[in-house]
This record gives structure tokens, sequence and C-alpha cells, in this order.
């Protein structure tokens, strides 16, 4: 090898490891530069939702889901980054959890859902079907099946789609004759909504009363009428 070529290959080879090494260098400034710009975005209280053009509210209502539900607790979003370390069997979670939660209340038993909307639907679903694992996987469809879900009128909201989506239909009362007249083999369940409690003619203790008389489920929901509000419940009224 000639003097000439060696010292050409040297000169290339030192050429490209300092065009390597700015390059790199550039790439690590413009990291650090967006870090640092994400850094100060942060500390001039610019929040993840307003770097993506959505304005965050002062909550003056209390627990909504149109509002984001709540905010988290140092407590829960630590364990949440707990849990995230490990897989587990769902199945076996949900009946740990459910077990757990009922235990913490005081219940019969508890179900974990992904918000109110899908407890009513599950809710739902539990009297229409009671545990039958056919009819369970029929759903929609629900022939056969008492499928009537007797309401007051001043109850229906826009979260009710979600009882409708097992394949329900509803019976719409305002009186308690009225009330007394509505059930039949069809009469799956009972829906009161209790943020509604007055503005019906029948309130809840006296809609409870007739649910036990008859036998049929209650599904309560107490959701979204206040910061203290707890889960859709089911009372289990004679099965």
């Amino acid at each position: 090898m000639g003097i000439a070529s060696w010292w050409n290959r040297r000169r290339f080879l030192t050429t490209l490891m300092v065009g390597a090494g700015t390059s790199i260098t550039a790439h690590a400034s413009a990291v650090f530069a967006e870090s640092s710009a994400s850094s100060s975005m942060a500390s001039r209280g610019t929040s993840v939702y307003e770097r993506i053009g959505v304005q965050p509210l002062i909550n003056a209502a209390g627990i909504l889901t149109i509002l984001g539900g709540s905010l988290m607790l140092k407590e829960v979003k630590e364990v949440m980054e707990e849990a995230s370390r490990h897989y587990v069997n769902i199945e076996e979670l949900h009946a740990a959890a459910d077990k757990a939660i009922a235990q913490r209340i005081s219940v019969e038993a508890a179900l974990v859902t992904s918000g109110a909307a899908a407890a009513l639907l599950l809710g739902t679903a539990s009297c229409v079907t009671k545990g039958d694992p056919e009819a369970i996987l029929r759903i929609p469809d629900t022939t056969g099946l008492p499928n009537e879900v007797i309401v007051q009128r001043s109850h229906r909201h826009h979260f009710d789609h979600a009882i409708r989506n097992v394949g329900t239909r509803f019976v719409e009362v305002e009186t308690r004759a009225e009330l007394e007249r509505a059930f039949s083999p069809k009469t799956a369940m009972m829906h009161f909504l209790v943020y509604a409690d007055k503005k019906g003619q029948i309130l809840m203790e006296e809609w409870i009363e007739v649910g036990k008389k008859r036998g049929i489920p209650n599904l309560l929901d107490r959701g979204g009428h206040s910061a203290r509000a707890k889960p859709a419940q089911v009372h289990r009224h004679g099965i």
C-alpha cells in the first residue's frame, strides 16, 4: 500500500467518523431541545391536554362522565403502576376484585365494569338471562325471555340505551295503578333513576316495596347525581 493510498483511506475514515459524530451530536441536541421545550411548557403550566388543543376545565359539578369522571388519587396511581408490571388471568382478577369490593362495602356481590353505562347493560342482562349461559350468548336476541323493563316516564334518560342494548323494551308508567298493571310474565326488571326520585309520582321507597311484593329485581341507577353517588345496584327481590 502506497503512502498516498494509506493517507486517503485514513482521511476518508476520519471524515466519516467526524460526520457521524456531528450527526449524533445534532440528533442529541434536537432531542435535548425538544425535552427542554416540553419541560419548559410543563413549568409554565401547559398540560398534556393543552398540548393537543384541549382546554382543561374547572369542575364545579362533581363526578360526571362527560368531564372525565374524577381525578385519580396518588394511591390509585401507585397501585395501577404496580399492577402494570405483571400479567394475570383476567377472569381470576375479576373474581378476586369483585369479592374484595363486596366485602369492603358490605354487599352480597359486586362487579367491576368499564363505567356506569356498562353497569346498566350488565345489570339488565343478568335480570333477563338469570345466568343461563345459552341466553347470555343470544343477547340481544331475547326471544322467549322476559325482556320488558318497567320505568317511570320521568325516569327516562340519555343513558337508558344501555338497557335497551340488551334487547329489552321499556314499559312506561306514571301512577301506582299503572305500575301494578304493567307487570306481566315478560317483565324482566324495574328501573329507577335515583336523582329523578322527586320527578315521578312514585318515590323510591314505594317503588322498591312494589318490586319486593312482585319478586321483580330493581335496577337502581345512583350514578351521576352527586359526588357521593353509589354505583348502580340490583335488588334481587325474589330471584
